[in-house]
Order: structure tokens, then sequence, then C-alpha cells
């Protein structure tokens, strides 16, 4: 039987009654798709004697940690509510119009003689009839109105950290090496000063984080500028802080802004003017970084 191919690291042909053995995944597809995988669309891909890691298998790589912050939300409900409106309804009552009628009356006419004659004369009197008119009369209406309020909710944020393992134990040197001696180290001359003109690693003390807050509204105006998402960041701590003495000093400060997210600022300070008083600080630039690494 021909198992794979010598490119997917298979066993070539062998003579007759030769018998192998590895450690390895046998693997198939169905290339013409006949719904049966034959011998010759299989391969066999040997692990070379090392059996990977269970997916599982990684409790001791992530920390779950879960911290707390409150939010304000607005929470809208539906506010029911009886009120009386007007509204028209026509009843029907009795009103008196005038209306002219005739009747017949005995009158004294002048004559040789005075005779009764009758005639129609018009008198006037007041007739009932049915009309109608319109009232407003009150009649009850439940309104719905939409009203809204502000709530405040304390909600778990939950972030899983890498956790690296610690170094491997180091393993037998062919060719040891002389151990340099230890000598104290003189806090006024460090054993590598700064060179002129360059970056040098300084303190972080708390003028450096100063430094950070109030150059940040502007750092996070231009990283949202450049499309980043900033919205998830919950801090701003110095972490990292070199110097640079040029016609003031110019700082390179990383900060911790999330888990694992970190931002470098470039800060000139100029020099002091008249009285001792700092002139206004520059962000000369800002961009997203690494813990361990610098962007600037």
């Amino acid at each position: 039987m021909y198992c794979g191919s010598g490119a997917a690291g298979g066993v070539g042909p062998v003579q007759p009654g030769t018998a192998f053995a590895a450690q390895g995944t046998l693997v198939g597809k169905d290339s013409n798709y006949d719904g049966v995988i034959t011998p010759n669309e299989m391969g066999f891909i040997p692990s070379g004697g090392a059996v990977p890691l269970p997916e599982e298998d990684c409790a001791d790589c992530v920390k779950t940690v879960t911290t707390y912050k409150t939010v304000t939300v607005p929470c809208t409900r539906n506010q029911y509510k009886t009120v009386n409106i007007k509204v028209p309804k026509t009843v029907p009552y009795t009103a008196y119009r005038p209306v002219t009628k005739y009747r017949e009356i005995t009158r004294q006419m002048p004559k040789t003689i005075y005779v009764n004659v009758n005639e129609q004369v018009p008198y006037t009197t007041q007739e009932p009839y049915t009309a109608h008119k319109t009232i407003y009369i009150d009649q009850p209406k439940t309104t719905c109105t939409p009203v809204t309020k502000i709530i405040t909710r304390r909600i778990p944020v939950v972030n899983v950290i890498p956790q690296n393992p610690g170094p491997c134990p180091p393993g037998p040197d062919p060719m040891p090496q002389p151990i340099d001696p230890v000598y104290p180290i003189n806090p006024i001359y460090p054993v590598n000063p700064p060179r002129p003109g360059g970056f040098s690693d300084v303190q972080v003390t708390g003028e450096i984080q100063q430094l950070a807050n109030q150059v940040k509204d502007e750092a996070l105006m231009r990283l949202k500028r450049q499309g980043i998402d900033t919205s998830a960041w919950c801090k701003w701590d110095v972490v990292m802080a070199q110097k640079q003495i040029v016609s003031g000093v110019n700082y390179k400060i990383k900060v911790h802004v999330h888990h694992n997210t970190f931002v470098d600022l470039m800060v000139h300070v100029p020099h002091s003017g008249h009285g001792g008083h700092h002139a206004k600080i520059q962000l000369m630039d800002v961009r997203l970084s690494k813990q361990n690494m610098w962007a600037l």
C-alpha cells in the first residue's frame, strides 16, 4: 500500500512484506467527490514525536480578573394617566320662535249704522319647536407619555490577562564563562551615563505623570482622528519615561491606557521663562505602542 507522498511526509513505495511504524496523523480528502475516501486519497503526516498540548490545557496560561465600574444609562418607561377632555355632543332642547297667525275678530266699522264685520287680522305668539345645539362635556381619556430617567448601575468588567511562563531552566554550558565581579553602584555616577543629546531612562515621578495628564485630551483627539477607538480606555498611568536635553527638555512617556494597550507620547518642555515660570508644553507626537518597546 502506498500511503501519502514524500511531499506530505509519507512513506514511499516499499518491497512486498515490508512494514513500518511511525507516529503521526492519517488524513484524507474526497478529491473526486464520490462520497468515498480511497487509499490514494489519503496521506500520512508524521508528528516527529512531538505531542501537541490539548486546547483545554491552558488553565495556567491566562488569568481572569473581574473589576467593577459604575455606569449611567437612560431608562425610559411609559407613564399612563387618565385625564378629562372636552368633546362636542349634540343634544335636543325646546326653544321658542315668533310665528304670525291669523284669527277672526269683530270690531266696529264706520257705517251709517254699525254692524259686526268679520275679518282676518295678524297676531304674534310663541310656539315651541325642537331644535339642536352643541355642548361640550367631560370624557375620560388615558394618555401614554414616555418618561426618561438616568439611573446608575455597577457592572462587572471581566478581563482575561495572559500569564507568561517563567524562563526555561538553563542547560549545561559546554564553555562556561567567568563570572564578572559585582561592584556597588554609585547612585551619583551611574554605570551607563546618558549620551549628550540622546534619550536616557528616567524614574517615573509625579511631575512626569502631570505632564502626561496635561496633554491627555490632545493626545486622545489625535488618536481618534487616526481612527483609533478609545472608548474602552479606562486608565492613563505612566509606566516608563525617557529624557533628552535639547533647547528645553524632550520626554518620551509610555502610558498604560487599557489591558495590554500602551500609548507613547513625545512631549517638549521649553526652558523656564522669566520669573521661573514654565512655558506652554507641546505634544510633539503620539502613537500606539507595546509594553517593552518604543514606537517613537
